[in-house]
């Protein structure tokens, strides 16, 4: 299955995440804030970074520092905090879905699938 990269700061959301996303038959690398995610995506073969927006190192930041060092890793972006017009302008970065949370396993699990294959 995918190698997959989680950059989320509430470990409670982040554990649920991993759990999921192992579940489902893949590899998972969690990080609480972006630099040490940005490394780990810089030195391996990921096929998805999830990320969550709010956090010391922002997942805007993440997705225009990848953008910026030509990484095109697919990034699904979840968030509580997301209308219409943040949405798009996260699409503009370089993330090519977001997920409102909070989610269901099946919800997350489609988006997932759609964006590794």
């Amino acid at each position: 299955m995918a190698k997959i990269v989680v950059v989320e700061d509430e470990k409670s959301i982040c554990d649920v995440v991993v759990q999921m996303l192992r579940y489902a038959g893949h590899t998972v690398q969690a990080f609480e804030d972006a630099r040490p995610a940005l490394e780990a995506v810089d030195f391996s073969q990921t096929d998805l970074v999830v990320t969550d927006l709010e956090m010391p190192t922002s997942g805007e930041e993440l997705i225009q520092t990848l953008r910026s060092r030509g990484i095109q890793t697919p990034v699904l972006v979840m968030s509580g905090h997301m209308d219409e017009e943040r949405k798009r302008h996260l699409a503009s970065l370089g993330a090519q879905e977001t997920i409102d949370k909070p989610f269901g396993l099946p919800q997350f699990l489609a988006r997932v699938k759609a964006l590794i294959h």
